[in-house]
């Protein structure tokens, strides 16, 4: 069956059926159902979310009427353990020893390291 010719449009050419234009209309009805869809479910979890989190609801979470977060444990002196914490680390500080004895790397006292590094970078200067 031969097919009839298009009218020409007022610029002369032939108008472009619906299917030739790329539109198509259930495609887009697809699309923006898919998009509403999406938008109720978060809007869904959000509200869902929001009940289990309300004091009178849900499982009440952190500040439910009635709950008590546990008291922190605290010492009623700090001091000594402040006291040997710091001693032990003034003696890593101030003493030899090993770090990794396998790989050869060793602690020396803060002193000394800094003066080799002071005597490292005056024999650099100098070359």
């Amino acid at each position: 069956m031969p097919e009839t010719p298009q009218q020409p449009n007022q610029a002369g050419k032939a108008k472009e059926s619906d299917e030739d234009s790329g539109l198509h209309a259930r495609a887009l009805a697809w699309g923006g159902a898919a998009i509403v869809g999406g938008v109720l479910f978060a809007l869904g979890a959000a509200w869902g979310a929001r009940e289990m989190l309300r004091p009178q609801g849900g499982f009440g979470g952190p500040n439910a009427p009635g709950t008590r977060p546990a008291a922190p444990a605290l010492e009623a002196a700090p001091q000594p353990a402040r006291a040997a914490y710091e001693a032990d680390k003034q003696r890593l500080v101030n003493s030899y020893g090993w770090i990794d004895r396998d790989t050869g790397v060793a602690r020396i006292p803060v002193e000394q390291a800094m003066r080799l590094m002071a005597e490292r970078a005056a024999t650099e200067q100098r070359r």
